[in-house]
């Protein structure tokens, strides 16, 4: 699949925005560089809407762990920016209401990389917004731990409230 970047001036990565104790902000793919441990997220959210992908940078030390139960996770190991980009993109837009990805570095207080978020973008028809995840950070020691929930009123509206 060809990596189908938003980089409309609208998306909420223009600027650098806080997620827990660490930033993110918008990415470009050529901002990819060194190799991954590929994290897939898919959760236990309806409609298969959990799915986001986080490119962990390989060789720093710091390990990106969800905050979930193992069996809605995986882990590849060892990816080049390329191949990680790809199964990353691939791994996101399976849903019918998929549009686009945004793509987004995640940032320690230094401003260091520590890696990358992949983010499905949706139909805004479909949701009500076209961005239904909310992804959050928290870096202990020598992990981050990351955080992802529905938008409130995505929950809302899959629920029939």
């Amino acid at each position: 699949m060809l990596l189908k970047l938003w980089q409309n001036g609208t998306s909420h990565w223009e600027e650098s925005a806080l997620a827990g104790n660490l930033k993110t902000t918008f990415a470009r793919a050529e901002d990819v560089r060194g190799m991954f441990r590929l994290v897939l997220f898919w959760g236990a959210f309806p409609q298969q809407l959990g799915r986001v992908a986080f490119l962990d940078c390989a060789d720093d030390g710091i390990d990106f762990v969800p905050y979930a139960p193992d069996d809605e996770y995986r882990i590849v190991d060892d990816l080049p920016p390329q191949e990680a980009l790809e199964q990353a993109g691939d791994f996101v837009s399976v849903h019918p209401d998929f549009q686009h990805i945004s793509l987004a570095k995640v940032l320690d207080a230094d401003g260091t990389i520590l890696g990358f978020e992949v983010c499905p973008h949706y139909s805004p028809t479909a949701f009500g917004t076209s961005d239904v995840l909310d992804v959050s950070y928290r870096r202990k020691d020598d992990r981050v731990v990351i955080f992802v929930h529905l938008q409130s009123g995505v929950e809302r509206q899959l629920s029939g409230n």
